[in-house]
């Protein structure tokens, strides 16, 4: 299957009429045997081309229908507009009754007229046979209509066990954030290390495949035309993302075969088929034999059952046709995606409304075989149905919501061949270890916050906690926590996700500090925050004799990879460590902390205060923990030891 949707040596100097005569070739043939075994019966003739139809006289006519309508995107408009950049706009709906609509072949093209036509599902690019007569305007009166029908099947594989695949999309990774803290749970459900709450769900032992279905990445816009300015043309944090997103997946490859499409945000072709992702941006995937980049749309097989999949362009694209009431069409997506199997093609609106290859000698989206699961990705909700064909055919189909938006996956059994989703953002879908007992330990690996925080020592009875942002789904996950790490108080620099009486009424104090995302800190937030800092150090130390954990301060911003640590390294130069050790203990702390604007800031343009320059630091283990590379002060002395030049010390050097 992996050259049904391959482009080749890719040429564009063809026209697109080439494809549409290659899918009315191919398509006529099987429109005709199911039109025959329809109409023939009842006495009805064939007409061979369209402008050969005899007024008065009902016959079929076999073509391919095109809607010409003015809410439909013109390319040349676009093209036009100054520094176009970009796909052209999507209208919201091709169709509202102003449109014509036409059946045409070889011969030309003709108008087609009648309720049968305003009620029915109709797409630019369908092959389909229309039975009616000519009127006296010299339009076709549409009675009925047929299509393609599914293309053949082989049969189900018998499967005794339950095994599932898992089906993913949207991940939308962003710069700001690049693994969230649901995506950090799916990698471990799929993994196996949080496992399924009850005997309903699925184990991740019996995960068999994992596929995601584009969408992997949100990436920036990238600066209009050619600039001067160095940070404009900075592609450093999206080649950060890029490897961040490479990281996270080869933890999954590495576990489970996973299989990547590409969809419309992510650094792919525009036009369908998008050829698969190249390999090269994924270096510590491909070291794992079961990674697939795949093209979208793209077949698979697993276990013997054939997977077609796409990322949903053309289901959406089908989906602005729908427009009139009562046109036969269900409206959802899940139903749409069944009646492009019933047309036997599944992306009918390219190359006219949706961007494709020039192709010539073929159309690759014309289905050769039915498969036994069609899942379409990058849908707002999870549905599934069935497309039925006359043959016996029997398709699952199934849409799979985005998981930025929905924090859900969705497992197909293919023992049974059912559906169900599994939320992520539900803790019901998980378990924690239950080994709580005793003192208080540091977040352990049975929590699906291990990898979302970051704990920095500051003083022996002071610490910081980065992490990112919680929500009111998650909030309850991230207070057990808190309780074992004694967390005191949260600063949130990003806007509020969540209520701050869910936390205040445990006695957790949330303070505002908000300031722009990927930005420094201004001074009126400095001051907040080392007023803070130094009221809970006095507190601890007053205390300490008393708390057998330190007291923590939570710090966080949206990913908690810029502005959280931005102020926790501030705290730490105040402290009395090296502005460098700062940057490079918290990023040993935190991989992906900071950004270039806010290492500059932190190296070469932050100075300590007046009052910490002259004050005399304790012993604490911050002292001995100041860099990777630094030994232990002296007890007492006030400051840490230089550390060994450095990576950021050969870039910056040091201006305190």
């Amino acid at each position: 299957y992996s050259r049904v949707f391959s482009t080749g040596r890719r040429s564009y100097v063809r026209q697109f009429n080439e494809l549409y005569y290659a899918r009315l070739n191919e398509l006529k043939p099987h429109v005709l045997r199911h039109a025959e075994k329809r109409w023939s019966g009842k006495g009805i003739k064939h007409t061979l081309k369209a402008l050969n139809v005899e007024a008065g006289e009902t016959t079929y006519i076999v073509g391919t229908v095109f809607i010409d309508s003015s809410k439909k995107p013109s390319t040349l408009e676009q093209v036009e507009k100054e520094h176009w950049i970009s796909d052209p706009e999507i209208s919201e709906g091709y169709r509202n009754g102003a449109e014509t609509v036409f059946l045409e072949d070889e011969s030309g093209r003709i108008v087609l007229v009648g309720d049968v036509v305003n009620k029915s599902l109709l797409v630019s690019g369908i092959v389909a046979a229309m039975l009616g007569k000519e009127t006296p305007d010299g339009s076709f009166e549409v009675v009925d209509m047929c299509f393609a029908g599914m293309a053949p099947q082989i049969a189900l594989p018998d499967v005794t066990e339950d095994k599932y695949v898992a089906f993913v999309s949207g991940l939308s990774a962003s710069v700001e954030c690049p693994v969230t803290l649901e995506m950090q749970m799916l990698a471990e459900y799929l993994c196996g290390t949080l496992g399924a709450a009850s005997a309903q769900q699925p184990l991740p032992a019996q995960i068999v495949q994992v596929v995601v279905a584009g969408n992997i990445l949100s990436l920036p816009t990238p600066p209009l035309g050619h600039t001067e300015d160095a940070r404009a043309n900075d592609r450093s944090a999206t080649s950060a993302l890029v490897s961040a997103i490479d990281s996270y997946l080869a933890d999954i490859a590495a576990v489970v075969p996973l299989a990547l499409m590409p969809g419309a945000q992510d650094p792919a072709d525009t036009s369908l088929p998008q050829q698969p992702i190249h390999r090269s941006m994924f270096a510590q995937c491909k070291q794992y034999s079961g990674f697939r980049s795949l093209s979208n749309p793209a077949f698979l097989e697993v276990d013997g059952h054939v997977l077609l999949g796409s990322s949903g362009q053309n289901v959406d694209d089908i989906g602005r046709y729908v427009g009139l009431p009562n046109n036969g069409s269900g409206d959802s997506p899940c139903e749409l995606a069944a009646r492009s199997l019933q047309w036997r093609h599944i992306a009918p609106s390219a190359p006219d409304t949706l961007w494709c290859y020039p192709f010539s000698d073929r159309d690759p989206f014309i289905l050769a075989q039915s498969p036994h699961v069609y899942f379409i990705g990058g849908q707002d909700l999870f549905d599934s149905g069935e497309a039925l064909g006359a043959d016996g055919q029997h398709t699952t189909v199934v849409t799979v919501p985005k998981f930025a938006q929905t924090h859900s996956i969705v497992l197909l059994n293919l023992r049974n061949m059912k559906c169900a989703t599994a939320r992520m953002a539900s803790m019901s879908a998980y378990y924690t270890s239950s080994s709580t007992a005793g003192p208080r330990k540091p977040l352990g690996k049975s929590s699906p916050l291990a990898n979302s925080f970051s704990l920095i020592e500051y003083d022996r009875d002071l610490r910081f906690l980065i992490m990112d942002c919680p929500t009111n789904n998650t909030i309850a996950l991230y207070l057990k926590e808190f309780v074992r790490l004694n967390v005191t108080d949260v600063v949130r620099v990003c806007e509020p996700t969540y209520l701050r009486e869910r936390l205040e009424t445990h006695g957790v104090r949330v303070h505002d500090l908000p300031f722009k995302d990927g930005d420094v800190p201004p001074a009126s937030v400095l001051k907040q925050w080392l007023d803070l800092v130094n009221e809970r150090l006095g507190e601890a130390v007053s205390e300490s004799a008393d708390q057998p954990v330190p007291k923590t301060i939570a710090v966080h911003c949206v990913a908690g990879l810029g502005r959280a640590p931005v102020l926790v390294a501030v705290a730490l130069i105040e402290k009395g460590m090296d502005p460098l050790d700062s940057i490079e203990h918290v990023r040993h702390k935190r991989r992906g902390a900071f950004n270039n604007r806010q290492i500059t800031y932190l190296a070469d343009q932050y100075k300590r205060t007046a009052a910490s320059k002259h004050a005399k630091v304790r012993a604490s283990p911050m002292n001995s923990m100041a860099s990777p590379h630094a030994s232990a002060s002296p007890a007492g002395s006030g400051s840490a030891v230089p550390a060994p030049k450095s990576f950021f010390r050969k870039m910056f050097g040091s201006s305190h």
